[in-house]
Formats: structure tokens, sequence, C-alpha cells
């Protein structure tokens, strides 16, 4: 299992390390700063961390972790999951994955059974074999819900979906208890349970989530 400290302590490795850095020494990816080099500042990448690092049965599973940018998730995942196949769509982010596996590997982890594939994910769903995805807010899904509406083919593959969700508003108490209703029936729909959540403090909604079907549902 891969801690908030151990990233805190390669963190600095994999900054001086990642390529095309951008103002602040932050990596940049199609002008936009990455998610990923500002790990430890985010809430969302904190809970999702929790999250990952709180998956039980998953060890026979393989995940694709679609959009994998420098894959430092692809890397949490691979200390639970059977495989990871980590998939970007950009050059400059499978040359960085590439280089955060050897940088976790020279600290010893194990990270032999991840893949990474230069191809943008929507034109391999259907060829790759898994059984679980994982979509962080950076893959540029849009909001949870409408999601659902247009990716019905692959909620209908794989046993678990693991993603983050997000909006810049505030929300009351009141409001979150609707939006994890809504959300909860939307993956009903999809024959998944919402098995964990965390919320996110500044806005007191649903960030970081997992719908896994049950074996009957299969």
């Amino acid at each position: 299992m891969i801690t908030l400290t151990d990233i805190e302590k390669i963190m600095p490795s994999l900054k001086e390390n990642w390529i095309n850095p951008g103002p602040n020494g932050r990596l940049r990816w199609n002008d936009r700063d990455t998610w990923q080099s500002v790990f430890l500042k985010r809430e969302t990448m904190r809970s999702m961390l929790e999250i990952i690092n709180g998956l039980e049965n998953v060890s026979d599973m393989t995940v694709v972790d679609a959009g994998c940018e420098a894959g430092l998730f692809s890397v949490i995942l691979s200390q639970k999951f059977k495989k990871v196949i980590a998939i970007d769509m950009d050059e400059t982010s499978i040359i960085n994955a590439k280089k955060t596996l050897k940088i976790f590997d020279s600290f010893g982890f194990d990270i032999s059974n991840i893949e990474v594939i230069h191809a943008h994910f929507n034109e391999q769903r259907t060829l790759l074999e898994y059984d679980a995805i994982l979509m962080v807010d950076g893959f540029g899904t849009g909001p949870v819900i409408p999601f659902f509406k247009r990716n019905k083919d692959i909620l209908s593959k794989v046993k678990m979906f693991i993603r983050t969700d997000r909006e810049d508003f505030q929300i009351s108490l009141e409001e979150q208890e609707e939006y994890i209703k809504e959300l909860r029936k939307k993956y009903k729909e999809f024959n998944f349970n919402l098995t964990e959540y965390k919320t996110m403090k500044h806005c007191r909604r649903a960030d970081a989530f997992v719908g896994r079907k049950n074996e009957t549902n299969i």
C-alpha cells in the first residue's frame, strides 16, 4: 500500500524528473497545470488515495486508469489490484508515467503489474479487458450523473467504477444529502451499489466515490 507519507517522500523526485514543467515548477499538460503535481495540496487526491487503499477483494481484478497522466494513481492502484492498465493520449503524460514507475521502483515498490499504453481510452475501451475503471477529474469526463448516460457500454462491462466529481460551488448539508441520494439512484440503474465516498470540506459534497456490483448483478 502506498501512503500519503510515501508520496510526501517521493514527490520531490517526481517533480525533479517529470518533463515539461510550467510556472512555479508545476508540470503542464496541454496548457493546464497537472493535478498530480499538486497532489499533496488537493483534498480530491487525498480522498481518492484513502478510498483506493481501503478497497477490499480487488486483488484478482484488472483496473484501467483512464487518463493516467503522470501515472501517480496507477502506482497506487498497483498495490491493490492484480493488473493496472495506465492509458493516456498525451505523449508527455506517457513519458512522465514511465518515469513515475521507475522512481517508485527505485524506492522499493513492486510496479511490475502496470502496463502503460499511449492511446485515447475512448478508442480502446471496447478492446481492452478489464474489471474496474478509475476516472479522476483530470480526465475531463464532466459531472458524474450526465456521464452515466453517455457511457453505458463501460458501466455494463465493469464490476467497479471509481470516480471523482468536482463542482466549484458550495452546497448545504441538505443539498449534499440530495446529491448522494441521486448518485445512489443513478448507480442503481446500472446495478451498482455506492459503497464508499468521501466529501470535500470546502463544498461539503461527495467528491471521491466507488460503485460496485454485487456478484448477483455481474
